[in-house]
């Protein structure tokens, strides 16, 4: 039996751990060996996007390809991007370095200058131009291209990428740029406008398909034998997306299970793509579209580029991410959205309002004591028919994200908070005494069939009157409950 983990490896995924990925190796192979010009291949971060540009690099290499890998993280100045290039450009021809050298020393008043980073891109320049042309095309491949936003003159980078992209042909030359961002989101944070992005084609690395995630997990079959149940609880917690499910199953590996690290590492993922979406403007309308079911025709192209980086799909009745882990931490940790803030608020307090009063009317295990009546034990325990329930809910959350709260009560929708205050009218008519308990339900009704996360159909958006009503009905709920 093999006793090594094969889950554990560098960065990015190389050899055997290399899995999948036919269809962006197959165009980015295209594009290299078709044409000049530049290239973006984005995606979210750990989705393998180096890994892909690296398998290309490699099969260049070995066929004696002028290739150059550069790594922008590393970098702190555009002169020292430039200067690399320079660099590797005399690495690849060691049997003409004196000529180059040379030709470079005639034509150096043509690119010297009283910048350092403007001289380093001249003399890149004029190296394209002096090394010998019946070379093959180099390709330079710039990975974590979003690095550019901290450089010095960071404006100038895109301008002299896009210069060299324009003469691409003349100077025999393909860039490939790997982000995390899409070049005109990283163009438009810099100056405000992008030219860059018109230049390069693009490729969008997703999650993986359903069947690489199937072949990365029968790695695991050398150790252990999954159980059905075992392996839907591995993609409820990272869905297909590589890096998470490579956590996942290396904690399976040694552990049969999830441990901590592997949830901690979750959430860390989670907050850096919660960070990289709202830099590019898109957290909210994730939120919205997920959570809340809203489609704000206004905001067309985020859908669209939510879309594109994989995280939502469209079914014919539901819009979710990637994985159930990532709709539980919306569901759990998001309170900032435009609907969501005044909810929380109301909901939390509303939460109390019940907990408060069916203590001081049953005591400490107050659920227990009511979960006599079937209709409430439906609602926190559930049926063998009904499996979505408080509990269930609660089980989830402790599994993926870690969630500790051992209240149901903080696991039940609008609708189930309404049924307990129903069934137990005479505990909390005074404090919805200003509206008719009939029109207290409908108001909870409306509220449910837009509170349900994931639970909507994605034709049937949130009109701006049923939002105006929404914040209607919270202001009402605002004045009535108690405050926390």
């Amino acid at each position: 039996m093999n006793k090594y983990n094969p889950f554990i490896g560098k960065s990015y995924a190389s050899g055997e751990q290399f899995i999948g990925r036919e269809k962006e190796l197959q165009q980015l192979w295209d594009f290299i060996n078709s044409k000049a010009g530049g290239i973006s291949l984005y995606g979210q971060q750990r989705i393998g996007k180096t890994s892909i540009a690296r398998k290309i690099f490699s099969k260049l290499k070995t066929q004696n390809k002028p290739v150059i890998w550069i790594d922008l993280g590393e970098k702190e100045f555009s002169a020292s991007l430039f200067n690399e290039m320079s660099e590797e450009i005399f690495k690849l021809f060691p049997d003409n370095v004196q000529e180059i050298q040379h030709c470079l020393n005639e034509n150096c008043s043509s690119f010297y200058s009283d910048s350092a980073n403007t001289t380093s891109y001249r003399k890149f320049k004029n190296l394209l131009d002096i090394i010998p042309k019946t070379r093959c095309r180099i390709v330079v491949f710039l990975d974590e291209f979003d690095a550019i936003r901290d450089f010095d003159s960071i404006g100038k980078v895109p301008q002299r990428l896009r210069t060299l992209m324009d003469n691409s042909e003349e100077l025999n030359i393909t860039i490939v740029l790997i982000s995390r961002r899409t070049i005109v989101a990283l163009e438009q944070s810099l100056s405000g406008v992008s030219t860059l992005d018109g230049q390069c084609e693009k490729i969008v690395v997703k999650p993986f398909q359903k069947e690489d995630a199937y072949s990365l997990v029968a790695n695991l079959d050398v150790k252990m034998i999954l159980t059905e149940h075992q392996r839907n609880y591995l993609f409820s917690f990272a869905g297909y997306h590589p890096h998470l499910l490579k956590a996942a199953l290396t904690d399976f590996w040694d552990t049969q299970d999830i441990t901590e690290k592997a949830r901690g590492e979750l959430l860390a993922y989670y907050k850096k793509l919660r960070e990289l979406l709202n830099e590019d403007e898109l957290w909210q309308t994730l939120i919205q579209e997920v959570l809340w079911g809203m489609h704000d025709s206004t905001k067309a192209e985020a859908f669209d580029r939510l879309q594109k980086y994989g995280l939502l799909s469209y079914e014919p009745e539901s819009c979710r991410t990637w994985s159930k882990s990532l709709d539980d931490y919306i569901i759990h940790y998001i309170k900032d959205s435009s609907l969501e803030e005044p909810w929380a608020n109301v909901e939390r307090r509303l939460r109390k309002l019940i907990d408060d009063t069916m203590r001081n009317s049953f005591g400490d295990e107050w659920i227990t004591k009511i979960c006599q009546n079937s209709s409430i034990n439906i609602i926190f325990y559930g049926t063998s028919d009904r499996a979505d329930c408080c509990q269930s809910r609660m089980s989830n959350a402790k599994k993926t994200l870690g969630i500790y709260s051992d209240n149901l009560l903080d696991f039940a929708y609008p609708d189930a908070l309404w049924q307990i205050i129903q069934i137990y009218w005479q505990n909390f008519q005074e404090v919805f005494r200003q509206q008719k308990q009939s029109q207290w339900t409908s108001k909870f009704q409306f509220l449910s069939t837009i509170r349900k996360a994931i639970a909507h159909n994605y034709s049937e958006r949130l009109s701006e009157q049923k939002i105006r009503e929404f914040h209607m009905i919270i202001g009402e709920l605002d004045k009535v409950l108690p405050p926390l």
